[in-house]
């Protein structure tokens, strides 16, 4: 035996213990998937007609998705198409409510569920779920709550639509009340007659805390019931004013608490802040997480310091601090202020949880661009203008809206649907929490009680220390946190996200809510980031898909970290490679159930019927106004698009609609449809303008009944289809703008239905 061959045990045991080695040495991996289901919604609850349904859907592991299965009911699970992005076509419903746990396993075994309850109706259609303006409630404390339901009958009539409250098996307990689509704004809070949008204002009482269910009961005229998607209500034991002032009052006093004590830097004010805390009244537990305090009250309130040192010109260099914002004026577009508040309920929102049917899965979706900066001006470099300057080079007509400062409000995301871009150059904490620009004081705090204790809401002191000046609070702000995304309502279409704040990829908390409403990327940063490398990052991603027109996938470079602090490395989670802007005309038929693609100024909203007008192809039809329902404002819509030098004609289906007809036909009161476009020189082309007086030759024909505002008859023009001749605008960038207006006064209500807009 040579040497070689006695070696050779010796070298294959030595072998096998340093494989055994390597593998004790990785960490061990207990984490489980996440799985989100997006088709045919991302809400927990879905109703059909038809007798089988399309799922899809999203799977995120620290390693690797091994497979993700279905199991409807008690039926067997069945190996859904795909992992990371997975599918499942034709899966066999039965009557009534149908219980689909989608789980997704890794390769060890770990394990994350998503359940969704599809109902099967008989007769009646839902668009998307009942909508509550108010979800949650104190025990024993009678709250009013507006609930709007849209729905379509399928052959048939609707005698009767109730809400009602369900048990733990989602069996009807009790009717609370009737909802109308009777036009009638103040008895019944419905917008408008015969849209298919059912509403009322209707009291909620329950006596003890949890979650209860209601959904909408909708009776055919032959009396057969069709069940709504459930919809969640959360009661909470009461809080009480004294609760509210000890936080306020433990908050009050950080500074003074600090700079007693022997503290000479951030690190040391951190644990001193700690301890005093610890003996505050109200608090339970007080601990140190990443850099910032997490604070919890006897109520289950958390509340939190983020700590942040100051250069030698007192500006915040990282991402987890600040100082207070500044009021700048408003430069909000009309279309995305809330204008005031009526004293019965604000207009409707036009969203739609349902996913939509899209030609191209990886194109965002819509042109609105939202750059939101809470601290604009406290940072030492903000990301605002260089972003500004990117957006205004591209070719691609992008609309950008900035909200700055104390604009930053809570409820200025709440419509981050209507955006295809999001930018957030803020503060953040642990991959969980935003912050914003509003100040918490003894007021507002009421307002946000209930999101506070939904957990979609938190509240956090910024402390800074300088050597000079010593420890300073800057102002308690309230944080959005993964669940107030996660609820938003409505689908993003498509979106990409850049979150410019301090740990916002820490975990996974942000990530999977903003991917779970339907955005397809997500840009962050895994640790405390300065606002230097934040800024470079930013204008590296957007200059090369705004500008250069990349994917995100050739956009992203892994890897990256900020070189200094503590090296935070610049991340992307996503659901494609291939995630880019477009310069098509979207949503032109507007099937995707809401206004994506379009911008809106005033009202302008999608609907499935109006009265006996039905759209002209598909389930949606678009509708602008001089003003319906709780909207005072005239109403357009406009969108950027290229002609392709194949193209030449625009085509546009229209049905004018108004109450000025026929008694102030050759007066003064002229209202009118406008359609325009806008060439690449910025000069305006009216291609269509018809007023009260012209709309007459149409043959105008009375629609009332069924169709009626609120100040007599009706009278419409019927479909029409305008064909125009756009060869002109060959290879330019064009801007097509649809508006519906008021001359005179705004007193009688005029609508245009629309339908079909496209190009060829």
């Amino acid at each position: 035996m040579n040497k070689l061959t006695r070696l050779t045990p010796i070298l294959l045991i030595a072998l096998l213990l340093l494989l055994g080695a390597c593998a004790w040495l990785q960490p061990k991996d207990d984490e489980n998937p996440v799985i989100q289901i997006s088709t045919p919604t991302n809400y927990f609850s879905y109703a059909t007609t038809q007798e089988t349904i399309d799922l899809a859907g999203t799977a995120f592991d620290n390693r690797d998705i091994k497979s993700v299965t279905v199991k409807v009911n008690n039926s067997s699970p069945v190996t859904a198409t795909g992992t990371t992005n997975w599918s499942l076509k034709d899966i066999a419903l039965t009557k009534g409510d149908n219980i689909i746990v989608c789980e997704a396993k890794d390769k060890k075994g770990n394990s994350g569920t998503a359940t969704i309850i599809v109902t099967r109706n008989t007769d009646i259609d839902f668009t998307g779920h009942p909508t509550f303006s108010q979800s949650s409630f104190f025990v024993s404390q009678a709250g009013y709550s507006v609930v709007r339901q849209t729905l379509t009958p399928v052959n048939c009539g609707v005698s009767e639509v109730q809400v009602a409250r369900v048990d733990s098996n989602f069996e009807v307990i009790n009717e609370i009340g009737q909802i109308y689509d009777d036009g009638d704004l103040y008895d019944h809070h419905d917008e408008i007659l015969g849209d298919g949008t059912y509403s009322n204002k209707l009291s909620i009482l329950e006596n003890y805390a949890g979650q209860y269910y209601y959904r909408i009961v909708a009776y055919s005229d032959a009396k057969v019931a069709n069940y709504s998607p459930l919809y969640k209500i959360t009661v909470h034991e009461a809080i009480t004013q004294d609760d509210i002032n000890k936080m306020l009052d433990n908050h009050a006093g950080i500074a003074a608490a600090l700079n007693a004590s022997d503290a000479t830097n951030l690190e040391q004010g951190a644990e001193k802040l700690k301890t005093w805390f610890e003996g505050r009244p109200g608090v339970t537990k007080a601990e140190l997480v990443d850099g910032s305090l997490e604070v919890t009250y006897d109520t289950g309130i958390k509340g939190g310091v983020i700590f942040c040192e100051t250069d030698e010109n007192g500006y915040i260099t990282t991402k987890g601090g600040s100082a207070t914002p500044a009021r700048p004026n408003a430069d909000i577009p009309l279309r995305k202020q809330t204008r005031g508040q009526n004293a019965l309920e604000n207009a409707i929102a036009n969203l739609n949880w349902n996913t939509a049917k899209v030609d191209d899965a990886d194109k965002i979706q819509d042109k609105d661009v939202l750059i939101w900066a809470p601290y604009e001006g406290v940072f030492d470099i903000d990301m605002r203008p260089s972003l500004q300057t990117i957006f205004e080079n591209s070719d691609l007509g992008l609309n950008v809206v900035s909200l700055r400062n104390q604009q930053c409000t809570v409820a200025s995301l709440a419509n981050l649907a209507e955006y295809g871009t999001v930018i957030l150059d803020t503060h953040g904490a642990g991959g969980e929490h935003i912050l914003t620009g509003e100040l918490m004081n003894i007021v507002n705090i009421w307002s946000h009680i209930f999101q506070i204790l939904n957990n979609e809401v938190g509240f956090f002191e910024r402390v800074t220390y300088s050597t000079v000046g010593g420890f300073a609070q800057k102002g308690t702000v309230y944080s959005v946190r993964s669940a107030y995304i996660a609820n938003l309502g409505g689908t993003m279409p498509n979106s990409l996200i850049f979150n410019g704040s301090c740990e916002s990829s820490q975990t996974a908390n942000l990530s999977n809510a903003f991917l779970g409403k339907g955005a397809k990327a997500y840009f962050g940063f895994s640790k405390i980031v300065s606002t230097s490398f934040c800024k470079a990052k930013a204008d590296e991603i957007f200059q090369k898909m705004a500008v250069e027109l990349k994917n995100n996938g050739k956009a992203f470079v892994a890897g990256q970290q900020d070189p200094f602090f503590s090296h935070a490395t610049f991340t992307m989670n996503a659901t494609t490679n291939e995630l880019h802007y477009s310069f098509d005309l979207i949503n032109g038929n507007f099937e995707f159930g809401n206004l994506s693609g379009w911008f809106r100024e005033g009202d302008g909203r999608v609907i499935t019927q109006l009265g006996d007008q039905q759209p002209t192809e598909g389930n949606f039809m678009g509708i602008i106004s001089t003003g319906l329902g709780y909207t005072e404002s005239s109403g357009s819509i406009s969108q950027p698009f290229r002609v392709p030098d194949s193209v030449e004609t625009l085509s546009i289906r229209w049905n004018f609609i108004s109450e000025e007809f026929m008694e102030y036909v050759g007066s003064q009161y002229q209202d009118y449809l406008t359609i325009s476009i806008t060439d690449s020189t910025g000069a305006v082309h009216v291609i269509f303008h018809e007023t009260i007086d012209s709309f007459v030759d149409y043959g105008l024909v009375c629609c009332t009944p069924p169709i009626s505002f609120d100040q007599g008859d009706c009278y419409m023009t019927g479909w029409r289809q305008l064909v125009h001749d756009i060869s002109a605008f060959q290879g330019q960038v064009v801007r097509l703008r649809i508006a519906c207006g008021d001359v005179g006064d705004s007193i009688y209500d005029s609508a245009c239905l629309l339908d079909e807009i496209t190009i060829y």
